[in-house]
């Protein structure tokens, strides 16, 4: 490990990070190029191929103006609040015109386990009385293409790190 320690003009000695000599000597700060000399070289970080194959959810600013206006019953907002030591798992979802919530109880935080109790919260609904559902990225919400297909109703999805894009559930639970 690279330790540094500089000599003040009055004889103070000054301890400088391992961080701050890396990136003096990547901005050339000492006149030559030492990164050859380093034990450890800068990487380059890339995104995940699974990253990447999200590019066909559908966002926020996707969903029809009276979705996202609150106009019309049936489009619903969802998230999943996670228990204290990460015991224990609840479904929430929101109407986002008239506040009503549903809530039912997750075996775990597993994608798998995410499907039944969705379907088990909209059997006693009307199919033409659900419109959208709107979640954000959480690994639950992997599998939402069957959501989509079992329901038949779009899903849609929140930006990543944009939580106040669905601010009724944000807020109720």
């Amino acid at each position: 490990m690279i330790a540094g320690i500089l000599k003040t003009s009055v004889d103070k000695t000054c301890h400088v990070s391992t961080q701050t000599i890396y990136s003096w000597i990547y901005k050339e700060r000492f006149g030559a190029d030492l990164t050859k000399f380093l034990l450890f070289g800068k990487h380059q970080y890339k995104k995940s191929a699974a990253k990447q194959t999200n590019s066909d959810k559908k966002r926020v600013e996707d969903m029809p103006d009276c979705a996202r206006n609150r106009k019309r019953l049936g489009d619903f907002e969802g998230d999943t609040i996670i228990g204290a030591k990460q015991k224990g798992a609840l479904i929430t979802l929101i109407d986002r015109k008239s506040f009503y919530i549903f809530a039912d109880v997750l075996e775990n935080k597993m994608a798998e386990t995410f499907s039944g109790p969705i379907r088990n919260l909209f059997a006693d609904l009307d199919a033409d009385r659900l419109k959208t559902l709107l979640f954000d990225n959480g690994s639950e919400m992997s599998m939402w293409r069957s959501i989509q297909e079992m329901l038949q109703i779009p899903v849609f999805f929140t930006h990543p790190g944009r939580p106040w894009e669905k601010p009724l559930i944000e807020n109720a639970t």
